[in-house]
């Protein structure tokens, strides 16, 4: 007897194949520190924190986030690739929208791999989703801080919105005293 796949499985096998086709898969693992430390950026898929798969997107240097994105300009940003065909992607959902209203100064832009790639082109070209569902969470200076993939329970989310928010509040510039002469 065949045992059905759940979709979100079938599609992360499909982009699993597509990427490593394609030659946008890539292993991190801790024999390249140098490569994870000049990324930026701190990413979580699965359970394993030795060797990590990274198939979601391309990195996107603050410059580009900056014209991307000029309404979030010293603000965070909160950028979700989904599908509506995605399973995972439709548990996500509610999870967003339940963090959402608790944080008002985060930016939130949400974008359909299948729907919205022709309309907006300029952010597909830029991250290249390959899987879905991608969270990115992106700091008021456009550096990408954090990216999720897969679905994520309500407390990592939250846990990753407030330490987004945290390292906003944490660089503050500084201000020097005005001398009288």
């Amino acid at each position: 007897m065949i045992k059905r796949m759940r979709p979100g499985y079938y599609w992360g096998i499909m982009a699993l194949i597509g990427c490593i086709i394609t030659g946008n898969a890539y292993f991190k693992t801790q024999a390249e520190p140098e490569a994870v430390a000049s990324s930026g950026v701190e990413e979580k898929s699965g359970k394993s924190q030795n060797a990590q798969l990274y198939v979601g997107m391309a990195k996107v240097p603050p410059q580009k986030v900056a014209q991307l994105f000029p309404e979030a300009k010293q603000k965070p940003l909160l950028l979700m690739f989904h599908s509506k065909f995605c399973y995972d992607c439709k548990r996500m959902k509610p999870v967003i929208e339940k963090a959402l209203p608790k944080h008002p100064g985060l930016v939130f832009k949400s974008y359909d791999i299948l729907e919205d790639k022709k309309r907006f082109a300029p952010v597909f070209n830029a991250f290249k989703p390959v899987t879905v569902p991608i969270l990115v969470f992106i700091t008021p200076e456009g550096a990408i801080r954090q990216v999720l993939y897969n679905y994520q329970s309500p407390q990592t989310v939250e846990a990753e919105i407030l330490a987004t928010l945290k390292s906003t509040t944490t660089k503050k510039s500084k201000v020097e005293p005005v001398s009288k002469k």
